[in-house]
């Protein structure tokens, strides 16, 4: 009995760290794509103000080569904008889907903060690094739900006894 228990508790935690490795995948995807929002807000923010700059100095500078030249890099940079509008909106429909739920298209998001503690010492950090491996965990639960099963396997058989009566011509 002692053996089915120890498969089953075995079995839990590796349902358990099954189930963490889901969680902590689906943290990292969310987080990946939450730092690609941002990173395309910022550029859609950067270049919504060099566009303004561009329409400011075009109304400045009187020269026509100036306006032509100004003219081409506000196009280019148009071009730009829109493919970040576009990338921007693919980030925002992966994190929809992610999450589950919609987000408001006016939702900005806020800089993304570092998981890591500056000053922790290297023990801290190497359990940190093992509490987040979800493989390594998962491949520990499986190892010891294996040996349960072989402790229950070997628990569970049947000693074959034989006797002999007389001298044993068998070799």
């Amino acid at each position: 009995i002692k053996n089915r228990v120890r498969l089953a508790q075995s079995k839990r935690e590796m349902l358990s760290a099954e189930l963490r490795a889901a969680i902590l995948q689906l943290r990292a995807d969310v987080r990946k794509i939450y730092v690609q929002l941002y990173s395309l807000q910022e550029r859609h923010r950067i270049l919504s103000q060099l566009l303004q700059d561009y329409e400011d100095f075009k109304h400045v500078s009187a020269d026509f080569e100036d306006k032509v030249q100004i003219e081409f890099i506000a196009t280019s940079t148009r071009n730009e904008l829109s493919t970040v509008k576009y990338e921007e909106e693919l980030a925002r429909n992966n994190l929809n889907c992610l999450l589950a739920r919609p987000l408001s298209s006016a939702l900005l998001v806020e800089k993304p903060r570092s998981s890591i503690a500056g000053n922790l010492p290297l023990s801290a950090l190497v359990s940190a690094s093992l509490n987040k491996a979800p493989d390594l965990m998962q491949n520990l639960a499986q190892t010891n739900a294996a040996k349960n099963e072989l402790a229950l396997a070997r628990s569970n058989r049947v000693p074959n006894f034989s006797f002999v009566v007389g001298p044993d011509l068998v070799t």
